[in-house]
């Protein structure tokens, strides 16, 4: 409901919300001791769209895929 009275009623950025990337990457600094920045976190709503957005960064056209 606070969401909803704050306006924030519309599809996020497709990268994910800044400040979310922004948290995970200072995590991953942290407590993984992975440098990685905000610009290398992507945060997706399921596994459709990281699995597209996958596909999309690796594949090449007539690359052939196998799904199980």
């Amino acid at each position: 409901i606070a969401a909803l009275r704050r306006g924030e009623v519309h599809y996020s950025d497709l990268q994910g919300l800044p400040e979310l990337r922004a948290a995970l990457a200072r995590k991953l600094q942290r407590q993984n001791l992975i440098d990685a920045s905000a610009d290398e976190v992507l945060i997706t709503n399921g596994l459709t769209q990281a699995s597209f957005a996958a596909f999309m960064a690796y594949l090449d056209e007539g690359d052939e895929v196998l799904l199980l």
